[in-house]
Parts: C-alpha cells; sequence; structure tokens
C-alpha cells in the first residue's frame, strides 16, 4: 500500500531522485526515506514537495485520502447555499474591535449560589 504518491509524481514530472533532491536542497538518500515511508511524510515536507513538484499538497496523498469529488447534485446544492448565505466577509464588518475581543475572551464559569436553608 502506497503512504504518499512521491514517487509516481516525480516520475511523471521526469525527475530523478537526485534532481528532486537538489531541488530541494536534501541528499538523495532522504527522497528515497520519503519515498519508502521511512521519514515521516510531514505537512513541512508535504508543502515543500508540493511546490517543487508543481503540484497541490493533497495530490501527495495516497488516492483513498484525497478528496472525492461531488456529484451535480450536490454541486448545486452548494450554488444553492453560497446564493442564500450570508458573505463571509462581511459577518463582522459592523462589530467593533472592542466587541470582537469581548466576544472571543474566555469567561469565567459561574457557580450555583450555595443554600442555607435546613441549617
Amino acid at each position: 500500500m502506497e503512504n504518499n504518491r512521491i514517487k509516481i509524481i516525480r516520475k511523471e514530472r521526469g525527475l530523478t531522485q537526485v534532481e528532486l533532491a537538489e531541488k530541494l536542497g536534501v541528499a538523495q538518500g532522504t527522497i528515497q526515506k520519503l519515498e519508502n515511508d521511512q521519514i515521516e511524510f510531514s505537512t513541512n515536507w508535504m508543502r515543500k514537495i508540493s511546490e517543487v513538484l508543481e503540484v497541490e499538497p493533497y495530490e501527495l496523498l495516497p488516492l483513498d485520502m484525497q478528496p472525492k469529488e461531488i456529484s451535480p447534485e450536490e454541486r448545486e446544492m452548494l450554488r444553492t447555499f453560497r446564493k442564500f448565505a450570508p458573505s463571509q466577509n462581511t459577518d463582522n464588518a459592523n462589530v467593533s474591535q472592542s466587541q470582537k475581543d469581548k466576544k472571543h475572551t474566555a469567561q469565567p464559569a459561574k457557580l450555583p449560589e450555595k443554600s442555607n436553608n435546613g441549617r
């Protein structure tokens, strides 16, 4: 089972491990270890390699972990939702910075007051 698609995409781009390593400023052995899952394929590696290979970072993931295409029905639902949903850019347009800060400031929990009934 493939853990990443570095080797596949590298070969599609006509690059050797040595050439990819040079572009990334690492040793060829590092590329080999990444391709063979001997080094953790972190988001940092994903970002760097995707830039060099000119792909989206998620394209380096195994196919079963990549986003799935949405159906025409789902696409239409999304269009309808976006048409009627308020713009994300204007949600806080009329809120002052102090109100925003106050809204996101953690408030201590209030404890119920103790009753002295029956004592």
